[in-house]
């Protein structure tokens, strides 16, 4: 259930945002670093694994917030 909402989510995305994936257990990866291009984001998706044991939000929240700064245009 949780990939179909994630591909749900890419797929009604409004043009021009962009999206990026982070997985998590009791760490998290960026697995498709925030772009425009919808494919990379819905190929981690579909590639992302289920992992038992602890589910660390605040790592996953991190994760994301890092990986958002980072694809930022940079203030010139």
């Amino acid at each position: 259930r949780a990939r179909q909402l994630a591909t749900e989510a890419v797929r009604s995305a409004p043009a021009g945002d962009v999206v990026g994936v982070v997985t998590f257990a009791d760490a998290a990866e960026s697995a498709a670093k925030p772009e425009a291009d919808r494919v990379l984001a819905a190929d981690a998706i579909d590639h992302a694994t289920v992992a038992f044991g602890a589910t660390r939000y605040r790592a996953a929240l991190s994760a994301a917030t890092q990986a958002i700064g980072e694809a930022a245009p940079a203030d010139g």
